[in-house]
């Protein structure tokens, strides 16, 4: 689900191929951890994402967000490119978790 370009709202619907690391993805920040699958890549059936998504989610079936649009390959033009999202339980646990849990 997202809102490319301040667009209205569009869905697309894709499956996880795979997890990656920092490195397969270029981007291993201040304190990384190589090794640990950080991202989350998406190949879409239906649907692109496009300029300006990143930061949508990344939800289950069941509604559960499991990550944040980093980057990718996908738009109009090359509608079987992948999409890479950060995973969004490395960032909960990370530091979210203390604003957003139940108090």
């Amino acid at each position: 689900m997202h809102h490319p370009q301040g667009q209205p709202q569009r869905i697309a619907v894709g499956v996880l191929s795979e997890s990656l690391s920092c490195l397969a993805v270029e981007d291993c920040g201040a304190d990384p951890d190589a090794m640990e699958e950080q991202f989350l890549r998406v190949t879409w059936a239906q649907g692109v994402t496009a300029g300006g998504s990143s930061g949508s989610g990344l939800f289950l079936e069941s509604g559960e967000l499991i990550g944040v649009l980093y980057g990718g390959y996908s738009g109009c033009g090359k509608p079987d490119g992948p999409d890479d999202y950060g995973r969004f339980d490395l960032a909960y646990r990370a530091a979210l978790d203390r604003w957003l849990r139940a108090r």
